[in-house]
């Protein structure tokens, strides 16, 4: 069989679903089949028709259009959420398994191909604790208005506190889920961290949510880094690494210009709080410029830390 001939046979097979592989038992060497895949993999570029893929078993499939942007898109949403860390390695299977569900067995094996080095080395965070029926619980409580009173755990304490809050939505952000909830006692939204939720020992009927005062995730997403805590500032700094990362953190920061030590000035805006988390884990590629009380405050910061070390063994 000539070459034409081969590359017609093997793209018929494609064309109708089937997979095809290398047989040494068809008379032809690896390299010839290989210059074969080669000349259908230009004509389906030239065309626009689908493309080759691998499966695990070593076969060759053709994908078009919608389906390969499926393979594609799962495969995508299954490496953000392995990235996650968030869930325990028994929900991230389950997770996996159900992005998988709608796929042939060839697709399964293709997308479980591609995922191999990530799913090899998933590493959940420390916290391990499944989440899945939690976030069910409060998803419920959220659809119905209800109230919850759940014990939590706040940062650096020992023991859980009870407090009694309204879900209005969940969301994630590097790492953890968020609840955020109107809590009527201090009468505000405040975040809590899914992880962090020890137990929801009751629900009961909400309370209308104050008018005017509705939570915007979008405000949250582009005004605080982790954690709005403090008051929201405008402040500029001299950032000598790529200010592409301030950039993403702050989606609202704007570079200034650029400086001739080689720095960028960057204004950002943010909660005190957070944004000094982020400055201070910049070390030395950053330096605050203004306003004062937070040059004030950095500081401050950076001189209590400096004494941390020279205390450090004595």
């Amino acid at each position: 069989m000539n070459s034409n001939a081969r590359v017609a046979d093997l793209l018929a097979k494609l064309m109708a679903g089937q997979t095809v592989g290398f047989d040494a038992g068809a008379g032809v060497s690896l390299r010839t089949f290989q210059r074969d895949l080669a000349a259908i993999r230009t004509a389906l570029a030239a065309q626009n028709a689908g493309r080759l893929v691998e499966t695990k078993s070593h076969q060759f499939q053709l994908v078009q259009g919608d389906e390969a942007e499926n393979l594609a898109l799962i495969t995508g949403i299954s490496s953000v959420l392995l990235g996650s860390r968030a869930l325990s390695a028994s929900e991230m299977i389950k997770a996996l398994r159900f992005l998988q569900a709608r796929l042939t067995p060839e697709d399964t094996a293709t997308v479980n191909f591609w995922l191999k080095q990530e799913k090899e080395d998933y590493v959940p965070l420390v916290h391990t604790k499944p989440l899945l029926a939690l976030m069910t619980r409060l998803e419920t409580a959220i659809a119905a208005k209800l109230q919850v009173t759940f014990t939590y755990r706040h940062s650096g304490q020992p023991q859980c506190s009870e407090i009694k809050g309204q879900p209005v939505t969940i969301y994630f952000d590097r790492f953890y889920f968020y609840v955020v909830m109107f809590v009527e006692k201090k009468h505000r939204y405040q975040l809590f961290r899914l992880d962090r939720i020890h137990e929801i020992i009751q629900t009961a009927k909400g309370q209308p949510l104050p008018h005017g005062e509705r939570y915007f995730l979008s405000e949250h997403r582009r005004h605080s880094y982790l954690l709005d805590m403090g008051e929201f500032m405008a402040f500029r700094y001299e950032c000598y690494n790529s200010p592409d990362n301030a950039l993403d953190i702050f989606p609202d920061s704007r570079v200034i210009r650029r400086t001739a030590t080689g720095g960028t000035i960057i204004e950002s805006y943010a909660f005190v709080f957070g944004a000094m988390l982020w400055l201070r884990s910049q070390g030395d590629l950053v330096r605050v410029i203004s306003p004062p009380s937070l040059v004030n405050r950095m500081r401050e910061s950076l001189t209590a830390a400096l004494k941390r070390y020279d205390e450090g063994g004595q």
